[in-house]
């Protein structure tokens, strides 16, 4: 006769269940130390592009108020903004010739309100019967037309004939009469006037 003693049936049980247990934990920590992959993220993608853009805003009396052109027009419909390549634009005045901006790239925002010029940004204006032509260079330049309002925070050079400022940041009210605004450290060369003898 057998003197080996026989286990009952819930210690069995209670073995089980612990041994599925400590196999459970085991398969957690490895789940969890095991390096994830990259996140898979959505490429920012257009929801149109316009090459050799050109459009024309007209005011209430049906007069051009400002010309936008670009080589290439990147729509982003969510965002409510475009990319702009190598943006071109006429600012038209109720009176005097339109002041012309250029630079290497823009943005329009806001639904057209705001379009803001980065990289290499020239606004000029041709002379009129009352002042000489007008050059500003900046890297950065926000243009409201509805307001004919303009801003740069960053360094600005203007040129007008022979006389030359710069300042570290501008305000511009570009509808005639133009005025401007200069902020920060401003440095200004004015050339005399020349007489002419009888």
């Amino acid at each position: 006769m057998s003197t080996r003693a026989h286990w009952p049936l819930r210690y069995y049980l209670l073995a089980a269940f612990f041994a599925l247990s400590g196999l459970a934990g085991w398969w957690q920590v490895q789940r969890i130390d095991q390096p994830q992959g990259p996140a898979t993220v959505r490429p920012r993608v257009p929801d149109y592009v316009v090459h050799a853009f050109t459009a024309l805003e007209t005011d209430t009396s049906g007069a051009p108020s400002r010309r936008l052109s670009a080589t290439e027009l990147r729509q982003f419909v969510a965002e409510d903004l475009s990319e702009l390549d190598r943006p071109h634009m006429q600012l038209f005045q109720s009176d005097g010739p339109p002041w012309r901006a250029r630079a290497e790239h823009g943005l329009v925002l806001e639904g057209g309100a705001e379009v803001r010029l980065t990289g290499d940004v020239h606004l000029e204006r041709d002379a009129t019967a009352e002042a000489p032509p007008a050059h500003i260079e900046t890297e950065q330049l926000n243009v409201w037309h509805q307001r004919a309002y303009a801003r740069t925070d960053l360094p600005v050079r203007v040129a007008s004939g022979e006389d030359w400022l710069s300042a570290t940041g501008m305000q511009l009210w570009y509808d005639e009469p133009a005025r401007a605004t200069f902020h920060g450290r401003t440095r200004m060369l004015l050339a005399p006037t020349q007489e002419t003898q009888p």
